[in-house]
């Protein structure tokens, strides 16, 4: 058995890509295991606000969690660099960055109209 959430505004309005509408969402369905809604309706009571509101908070912050994909590639990579600039002083890395540096402005000034 399953219980139907229905959030939004319940009403005629429809949704609409055009820029104009002054009205968008109407109304939402989601469907929950009979078990699930009964820990949510009762943990809604207990914080004193509605079903709808509690799942409309929990699904903001789920959506605003960075991804973790994202991050187990990011820490993947970092963790890359660092292998192969291990075996180099950090003085031995800051030295040839300054040089690069100094190198592309040299570039630079060399393309630069007279």
């Amino acid at each position: 058995m399953t219980c139907t959430l229905r959030t939004g505004i319940m009403g005629s309005t429809r949704w609409s890509n055009d820029a104009h509408a002054m009205r968008v969402l109407v109304n939402s369905v989601i469907t929950l295991p009979n078990q699930l809604y009964k820990r949510l309706a009762l943990r809604s009571r207990q914080l004193k606000r509605t079903p709808e509101d509690v799942v409309t908070d929990l699904v903001q912050q789920y959506l605003s969690r960075p991804d973790d994909r994202w991050q187990a590639e990011f820490q993947a990579l970092i963790a890359r660099v660092q292998a192969r600039t291990a075996a180099f002083a950090s003085e031995e890395i800051e030295s040839d960055i300054t040089l690069a540096a100094v190198e592309a402005r040299e570039l630079r000034r060399a393309h630069r109209p007279a």
